[in-house]
């Protein structure tokens, strides 16, 4: 399982076609409980370029099927994106740029506290997934569906 220990719930509210979805994920607190849990509802889209880049971009947005809940905070993601450019058969560059909004009254060494922890864990599960994909014998080419956004229903 390929799990960012940060994240309680991420579901797909909404496939759109093959390359965009809209999610909602719920993140843990942070900081030792001094960061409570914040929810967002995020439209995401992604393409593999001729040159073997894969560009993911996100920004928050609302959606009927999750409307603000009182007991969480609606963090917001504003426009952001991953960049992932092949270098060699094992090996690529990322690049990503977070565009997050926690809300609510908190200091900002506590935001970038939680965010970097979110961003370390994330690579972590990254790693875990492409180890994964590289110890299964894939018989295709997989796709960026496949291979970088398997959305599930995580809780």
């Amino acid at each position: 399982m390929y799990r960012i220990e940060k994240i309680v719930v991420l579901q797909c509210l909404q496939h759109i076609d093959e390359n965009i979805e809209v999610s909602y994920q719920l993140s843990a607190e942070a900081a030792g409980g001094m960061v409570s849990s914040r929810d967002f509802v995020t439209v995401q889209c992604w393409e593999v370029k001729e040159n073997g880049v894969i560009i993911s971009a996100g920004s928050g947005t609302t959606h009927p099927d999750m409307p603000e809940q009182k007991k969480y905070v609606r963090g917001d993601n504003g426009p952001g994106c991953w960049v992932y450019k092949p270098m060699s058969d094992d090996r690529c560059e990322v690049m990503w740029m977070l565009n997050t909004n926690l809300k609510g009254w908190l200091p900002q060494y506590l935001i970038d506290q939680s965010l970097s922890g979110v961003m370390i864990d994330f690579y972590k599960a990254l790693r875990e997934r492409l180890t994964y994909l590289r110890q299964t014998s894939v018989t295709r080419e997989p796709s960026v569906n496949s291979a970088i956004r398997p959305m599930k229903t995580i809780a």
